[in-house]
C-alpha cells in the first residue's frame, strides 16, 4: 500500500460524512455538491502524502512556524495593486517605507 493510503481513506471518510451529497469519483477524487449564485457547483477535492512531516508533535492544526505569507502586512498595498496597467505600476514604483519593510521581510523568509 502506498504511503498516506489508509490516512487517506481516513480524511475522505470524514469529508464524506461532513458534507451530504458529496461522493467519490475513481476512487481518488472527492466531489462536493454546493450551492452558489442558486445553481449547483462541484468542488473537487484531492489528497497527496507529503513527503517531509513538519507538524510532528504539534497539538494546533496550524503549520510550525509563521509563513512569508502569514507575516506580510497585505493592509498597505500601493504600488501595483488595485488592478493598474504595468504603465501605471511602473509610474507608481516609489514604495512607500511600509511597502519596503514588507519586501525586506519577505526577502529574509525566503532566505534572499
Amino acid at each position: 500500500m502506498a504511503k498516506g493510503a489508509q490516512a487517506k481513506q481516513e480524511v475522505f471518510a470524514k469529508i464524506l460524512d461532513t458534507f451530504e451529497g458529496s461522493f467519490m469519483q475513481d476512487d481518488k477524487i472527492l466531489r462536493i455538491p454546493c450551492q452558489e449564485n442558486g445553481e449547483t457547483v462541484e468542488i473537487k477535492v484531492t489528497l497527496t502524502a507529503a513527503k517531509d512531516v513538519l507538524g510532528a508533535g504539534t497539538s494546533s492544526n496550524r503549520a510550525v512556524g509563521p509563513t512569508a505569507v502569514e507575516e506580510f502586512d497585505w493592509s498597505d498595498n500601493g504600488g501595483a495593486a488595485g488592478g493598474k496597467s504595468s504603465v501605471e505600476a511602473a509610474a507608481a514604483a516609489d514604495l512607500s517605507e511600509t511597502e519596503k519593510a514588507n519586501i525586506r521581510k519577505m526577502m529574509e523568509a525566503l532566505g534572499l
